[in-house]
């Protein structure tokens, strides 16, 4: 057990240490709680400023002096003296995530572009039928094409929320394919 391990526990008693710089514990002021205490509800952090954090407001005043006192006791040395900080200390680095960064940078350069893309890309439906490398001639066949999209356990919800029914069951990819077009509810709208 590290020596802040040990300053932190001597305040706020047993903790369940998760990492070397944190770990679960009991409030000190779980008497005061309104709500139900659970096990994950208070937090000490034994890195950086010292804290006790937990979910609950009614504490707050006996979270206060524990945090003091975890302070005091991690951040002084034994003379109650302020322990000297590096001049230069690490600085937190908070790194994203490569691929939202990407689809960030993607969005970005999209909006900042619309309406080009707008115009550039404008293409009327009729241009798209006339276009299309399958030719759309019969309603029937342009149903059962529309389903190759899915994989046969798939699950299609054509219409509003509440349009097919409630039930799974009644959108599986099987069922929509030996349904004939006209017997289905969302046809036509």
């Amino acid at each position: 057990m590290i020596d802040n391990q040990r300053k932190a526990e001597e305040i706020v008693g047993s903790v369940d240490w998760q990492s070397a710089n944190h770990g679960l514990c009991k409030c000190p002021g779980e008497a005061t709680h309104t709500s139900h205490t659970r096990l994950r509800d208070t937090t000490v952090f034994v890195d950086g400023v010292p804290t006790i954090f937990c979910w609950h407001t009614s504490c707050m005043a006996y979270r206060d002096e524990a945090n003091r006192k975890l302070r005091r006791a991690i951040l002084h040395d034994n003379f109650g003296r302020p322990i000297q900080q590096q001049d230069n200390p690490a600085k937190l680095v908070i790194e994203k995530d490569p691929e939202s960064e990407i689809i960030d940078r993607i969005k970005t350069i999209a909006e900042s572009n619309k309406s080009r893309y707008l115009t550039h890309y404008n293409w009327d439906p009729a241009d798209m039928f006339e276009e299309s490398p399958i030719k759309l001639d019969d309603p029937a066949q342009d149903y059962h094409r529309f389903l190759t999209l899915w994989q046969p356990n798939d699950l299609i919800w054509i219409g509003d929320v509440k349009d097919s029914g409630r039930h799974p069951q009644n959108f599986c990819h099987r069922r929509w394919a030996t349904t004939r077009p006209e017997r289905c509810s969302s046809r036509g709208r």
